[in-house]
C-alpha cells in the first residue's frame, strides 16, 4: 500500500464523489476508489448480508450511523413490519439521511428513522457520563464498547427503553459495529 497525503480542503472536495485529486491520479493511474465509510452501492449491498444471514425474529434493528452505508444495507433487507433505528454519532442528521436515501433500493421505504439526540456534542466527543456507562456495560454484560459509535448508541438505547419508547414485547436487535481499536487512545 502507498499512502498519499491530502489536506482537509481537498479531502472534503473529493470524499463523496468517488474521484481522486488529479495530483494523485497521475501517480496511481486507474484505480477503484472506496469512499469514506465504504458508502456506495456496493458497500450498501454488502451490508444487506448482515440481515440476510440472520434467522431470528425481531421488530427493531438498532445500529450506529456514520456515513449511512450500513444503515442503508439493513433498511434494504427489512420487511415492512420491521423498523430500523439509527443512532447518529455526530450532528449531521440531514447529511446522513440524504446519504441513506440516495442508496436505498426503494426510496419509498418509511420503516426507518435516525435519532441524533445523543451524540455527546459531536463526532469523537465524549464525557465522564459516557465513560462510566461503557465501563459499567462491560461489567454488567461482558461486552466492550467503543466511544465513537456503539457506546453512544447503547447509552441512548437504554434511555429509550427506560422511557417506554418500545412496546413491552418488542424484540430489539442491536448491531455492534466494532471500532474497538481506538478505545485505548482515549485518556481518562
Amino acid at each position: 500500500m502507498e499512502l498519499y497525503y491530502i489536506d482537509m480542503k481537498t479531502y472534503r472536495k473529493y470524499k463523496n464523489n468517488c474521484k481522486i485529486p488529479p495530483s494523485i491520479k497521475s501517480k496511481v493511474g486507474q484505480c477503484f476508489v472506496i469512499p469514506e465509510g465504504g458508502c456506495n452501492d456496493l458497500g450498501a449491498k454488502g451490508c444487506e448480508e448482515i440481515i440476510s444471514e440472520l434467522n431470528i425474529m425481531y421488530d427493531y434493528v438498532c445500529a450506529p450511523v456514520g456515513t449511512g452505508c450500513t444503515a442503508t444495507g439493513i433498511i434494504n433487507k427489512l420487511t415492512l413490519s420491521q423498523f430500523f433505528l439509527g443512532f447518529c454519532a455526530f450532528n449531521k442528521k440531514h447529511e446522513q439521511e440524504q446519504s441513506i436515501k440516495s442508496l436505498l433500493s426503494n426510496n419509498h421505504l418509511n420503516n426507518w428513522r435516525l435519532l441524533p439526540e445523543n451524540h455527546f456534542g459531536g463526532f469523537a466527543k465524549v464525557n465522564s457520563i459516557l465513560f462510566k456507562f461503557i465501563d459499567q456495560f462491560k461489567i454488567d454484560y461482558g461486552v466492550d464498547l467503543d466511544l465513537i459509535y456503539n457506546g453512544k448508541m447503547l447509552y441512548y438505547l437504554f434511555q429509550l427503553i427506560e422511557n417506554d419508547f418500545f412496546s413491552k414485547n418488542a424484540r430489539i436487535l442491536v448491531l455492534h459495529t466494532g471500532g474497538l481499536q481506538g478505545v485505548k487512545s482515549f485518556n481518562r
